[in-house]
């Protein structure tokens, strides 16, 4: 299996991960798609032996996964941020294995961050007021916890494997999306498609997580996030209703 690995000013972090032995040796070739780049994340990427795909651009971070999925080759592959590191190559192999069932899009692990707490990675679509109350308060809202696999509305796009047919049965990750909220739409649109979206908590990896969008609210992060979120209850305003959740089920077959 191919990995895909999307960057933006990038280096330190994934000079670490493309030395990462595990995630080498699950990955044999690995696509680096960066977004312009001021760094020297093109010559870690080069220097790895990774695939490199410069851009020269940085409109969206949806743009480099489609650029980087035409690339990759396989009936599945791998999209993860460049400050993620498996402990064992296995790690894949088992999420892999959930492919087996035919309507599996997507599988993505557990995320272990650097103070050794799970991330919130697999999640309800929020509402606006609980995106809401998670900005002013802190609360950890519609986060899915599971001993076991379980299917979930949408994981986030910091490692995910991904089937390829159902990749280009949507169309892939919208690129009207800048930063933020493009792994949620993408999750709803293959739920909506009629695949199903798994997180798989038995498969940890690590995650140098830095939770970009919750800093100030006159930062750029910020601003984007709350543009993507409006943007993506623009396409899909039935989510602003309870019935509107009944697309994101698993199919009856």
């Amino acid at each position: 299996m191919d990995a895909l690995i999307v960057t933006h000013n990038s280096a330190d972090q994934l000079r670490e991960t493309l030395d990462c032995a595990p995630l080498r040796e699950a990955f044999p070739r690995i696509v680096v798609v960066d977004n312009d780049s001021e760094d020297d994340s093109l010559k870690v990427a080069e220097s790895a032996g990774a695939e490199v795909v410069a851009r020269g651009r940085n409109d969206s971070m949806a743009a480099a996964v489609n650029t980087g999925a035409r690339l990759v080759r396989g009936e599945a592959f791998a999209l993860l941020n460049p400050d993620v590191q498996p402990d064992s190559a296995s790690a894949v192999t088992s999420l892999a294995r959930h492919f087996a069932e035919t309507d599996v899009g997507v599988v993505a692990p557990a995320l272990r961050l650097p103070d050794g707490r799970l991330q919130g990675s697999a999640r309800a679509v929020p509402t606006p007021r609980e995106l809401a109350m998670r900005r002013l308060t802190g609360a950890d809202l519609g986060a899915v916890w599971s001993e076991e696999p379980v299917d979930v509305d949408w994981v986030v796009a910091a490692f995910m494997l991904i089937r390829r047919v159902a990749f280009e049965d949507v169309g892939g990750f919208d690129e009207a999306y800048r930063l933020y909220f493009e792994d949620v739409d993408f999750c709803v649109r293959l739920w909506s498609a009629g695949w199903v979206v798994r997180l798989d908590p038995t498969v940890v990896v690590r995650h140098e997580h830095n939770a970009m969008s919750r800093g100030s609210p006159l930062g750029l992060a910020f601003r984007e996030h709350v543009r993507s979120a409006g943007r993506f209850f623009m396409r899909h305003p039935d989510l602003l209703l309870p019935t509107g959740r009944d697309r994101l089920v698993r199919p009856v077959h």
